[in-house]
């Protein structure tokens, strides 16, 4: 069978558009494959509702899939506890959109209020590139909400030396004015010299607390919040301000010893074991004089152990002790240290 030339062109034609249907999607970037999945949320609860928190996430791919980032999608499941079926699969839905800061900003966080008592829920959080990309959920996480607790009240503080001592009154209601039954978690918050607050401690059973990483001298703020022990969270009392103050003495000094000189009595001893230490205070009574009647003559700052003192030259026989003190204001003193007795030339 013969073809002529235009029935041949006409099939090739029809053999390369053949070869060219179908549709045809673009190759989806690397820029665009899904980022990490969050792995640090986080939740609080206070009298208000929840704040979640979480981090940007890392990866073990190149970092720029992660600073692609574009938006948290906030996914949150909610049920009423009595109609909530523990077998049956959450439906999600979005809740809100959060934008990623150009600045790569590391931590976020998402507040929601007005919570529905008796209600549980779950929330998770999604990475997105964008509308059509999206990474993985976290791992959801989930509370009961119930009525806030009201505050504790009677709040007091009692300062001492490397310790501050709180106590407190249990709220006897919920904000809804629902009376209280049953034991309760208590959190202590503390600011110090002002700045702001962050929980200290463990959770509480009982209505005190005793702080002693303290350092005396500086302003210390509390305020403490209760929770149930299933659940929930309540409000925070009022702030109550505690400065602990030093209050223990350097040990006395010992080894003193005088050696008579042409210009005077020279001291000296054995520096003394306190951290804090300031400096000496240097006594001194003559013979015929009683103990309690030492007189102090001389005063050294730290580290020098020691002063040369020019006692009156009519009195021969002299007694000398010394003592410690720490940089608290005031000042803590120590005891005397062994008295010497030492005569001039």
């Amino acid at each position: 069978m013969r073809y002529s030339p235009l029935r041949l062109t006409g099939c090739l034609i029809l053999s390369l558009l053949s070869l060219s249907c179908g549709k045809k999607t673009d190759p989806v970037p690397l820029h665009s494959i899904p980022p990490a999945p969050i792995s640090s949320l986080s939740y609080e609860l206070d009298d208000k509702g929840v704040t979640l928190s979480w981090s940007l996430p890392t990866t073990t791919s190149p970092s720029s899939f992660s600073t692609e980032i574009k938006e948290f999608l906030v996914e949150r499941a909610a049920y009423d506890v009595d109609d909530f079926c523990p077998d049956c699969p959450l439906r999600y839905g979005v809740i809100a959109i959060i934008p990623a800061r150009e600045d790569q900003q590391l931590k976020y966080s998402y507040s929601e209020e007005e919570l529905t008592a008796g209600y549980i829920y779950y929330y998770r959080i999604k990475t997105a590139l964008g509308w059509r990309f999206s990474g993985s959920s976290s791992e959801a996480i989930s509370f009961t909400w119930q009525e806030p607790l009201g505050p504790p009240t009677e709040l007091e503080s009692a300062a001492g030396d490397g310790i501050v001592a709180l106590t407190w009154l249990p709220p006897a209601a919920d904000l809804a004015g629902n009376p209280l039954s049953g034991p309760l978690n208590y959190q202590v918050y503390r600011s110090v010299a002002g700045n702001n607050f962050h929980p200290i401690g463990d959770l509480q059973t009982t209505p005190a607390f005793q702080d002693r990483q303290v350092t005396s001298n500086v302003s210390y703020q509390y305020r403490v919040k209760a929770s149930r022990l299933s659940g929930g969270s309540g409000a925070v009392s009022d702030i109550i301000e505690a400065t602990p103050q030093d209050a223990t003495a350097p040990p006395p000094p010992e080894g003193l010893e005088a050696i008579p000189l042409p210009q005077g009595i020279r001291l000296s001893w054995n520096p003394s074991a306190a951290e804090d230490l300031a400096g000496y205070q240097i006594f001194r009574r003559a013979a015929d004089e009683p103990e309690q009647t030492l007189t102090i003559v001389g005063r050294v700052t730290a580290p020098l152990t020691t002063f040369v003192d020019k006692p009156p030259e009519d009195i021969q026989v002299w007694y000398y002790a010394v003592k410690a003190f720490d940089r608290a204001t005031p000042s803590n003193t120590s005891p005397f240290s062994a008295e010497i007795k030492t005569e001039r030339n």
